[in-house]
């Protein structure tokens, strides 16, 4: 099976319920600020807080 085809195949693939952008852009804000606070040296009730 040609890797490429199979990329394609799941691109054109469309899903029963669409995910509307401010769903998927509010997601990607909220696991980028979850992902800095445990990387900062903020105390470990602060960043257990904000995750």
């Amino acid at each position: 099976m040609d890797p490429m085809s199979s990329y394609n195949d799941m691109k054109s693939h469309t899903t029963p319920i669409p995910t509307p952008v401010s769903v998927r852009l509010s997601s990607s804000v909220l696991v980028g600020a979850a992902i800095a606070s445990l990387t900062t040296d903020l105390a470990p009730a602060v960043k257990f807080s904000v995750t």
